[in-house]
């Protein structure tokens, strides 16, 4: 391998090399080699950047050993990880969408729209509970019912968005119908 090969690598920059060369270390085989305690211990890395170079190093190093099937296997890894963030991040946007909509919603001294509301709570319990199972079963369910959740949740943030401004009989029910049709759409993704 090359002397100069370390500044291929993601997170090593002219200072990072310079460090790494001052500590012996001056191929990418030799980082790779090197345990992660080992690299954190070395001044201004640390234990966040240790782990990040020492994945950057493994995947160049796994890529020069068997480029073709390196690439396939980070690819799908990438769209994997990719779609699993996205998902939690949509699960954390519906879950504060239905905090926001709930507070909207509260009728503030008007005991008519009291029975809607009680109703309206009851259907954002039954759908935290398959958010919750949802969140449980993350792990296990492909990516194509993560990109299914995904949209279908998009679809109801926006829509909570729209309705919980006022309470209405009107935003209620329709609201209500929301919800029960997405946790039902969500149980049969999800089973």
């Amino acid at each position: 391998m090359e002397q100069d090969d370390l500044a291929r690598l993601k997170h090593v920059g002219v200072y990072r090399k310079k460090l790494l060369h001052e500590h012996g270390v001056t191929t990418i085989r030799q980082l790779h080699e090197m345990p992660e305690e080992n690299l954190a211990a070395i001044k201004s890395i640390g234990s966040h950047y240790a782990r990040m170079i020492k994945n950057s190093a493994a995947e160049h190093y796994k890529e020069s050993q068997d480029p073709l099937s390196a690439g396939i296997e980070s690819s799908k890894e990438r769209k994997n990880e990719e779609t699993s963030r996205e998902f939690q991040e949509t699960m954390k946007r519906i879950r504060n969408s239905l905090t926001r909509a709930q507070e909207a919603l509260r009728p503030l001294g008007k005991k008519k729209y009291i029975p809607f509301y009680i109703d309206f709570r009851k259907q954002l319990k039954k759908l935290k509970a398959v958010l919750d199972e949802t969140d449980h079963l993350q792990g296990k369910l492909s990516r194509k019912a993560k990109k299914k959740i995904i949209k279908k949740t998009t679809g109801l943030a926006e829509f909570l968005k729209k309705a919980g401004r006022k309470p209405r009989k009107r935003n209620y029910k329709k609201t209500n119908r929301e919800i029960r049709s997405f946790t039902g759409k969500l149980r049969d993704v999800i089973s």
